[in-house]
């Protein structure tokens, strides 16, 4: 707040004193977050609802390293690591470059790899052993077929009590 005196003369004689208040008010713009994260084994599509008076948005992210600029709402950054966290922020600025706080840090993970079958044996009337590849990043696998479901460490993994 700024305070104002004039000091009205005529002549010598101070004929009115006029004091005065300007108070200056800042625009403060919303902070931005983000509503949804499409991933995929090398790719993040970033997504947020627009904010009212957003000129644009600033998103910072270890995904690219840098501070991406956009008018758009979301942002897909490729090449990026299969199972592998990112942190996302973003800010809005508006017309007058005015720009809200960054939003607090987002961290998000693209897709494990998927495994690619390599085979089948041990194939009798009831049973079979499904074989796959190391997928580096793995911790566990999941085999889902008609006989049920297993969670394994191993590569391999045997269905029993088939149907012929």
């Amino acid at each position: 707040m700024k305070h104002i005196r004039w000091t009205i003369f005529r002549g010598a004689i101070i004929v009115g004193v006029i004091c005065a208040s300007i108070v200056t008010f800042v625009h403060a713009i919303d902070i931005p977050s983000f509503s949804v994260f499409n991933r995929t084994t090398s790719s993040i599509v970033a997504q947020w609802d627009a904010v009212p008076d957003a000129s644009y948005y600033n998103v910072s992210t270890t995904a690219s390293g840098e501070i991406i600029k956009t008018t758009d709402t979301q942002i897909t950054i490729t090449g990026l690591t299969p199972s592998t966290g990112y942190i996302f922020q973003i800010e809005a600025v508006d017309g007058t470059e005015t720009s809200s706080s960054f939003s607090a840090p987002t961290t998000t993970y693209t897709n494990a790899s998927v495994p690619t079958i390599s085979g089948f044996s041990n194939i009798t009337t009831t049973s079979v052993q499904v074989n796959w590849g190391v997928i580096a990043e793995a911790v566990y696998y999941t085999v889902s077929s008609t006989a049920g479901s297993v969670t394994t460490t191993n590569t391999t993994s045997t269905f029993t009590g088939l149907t012929p």
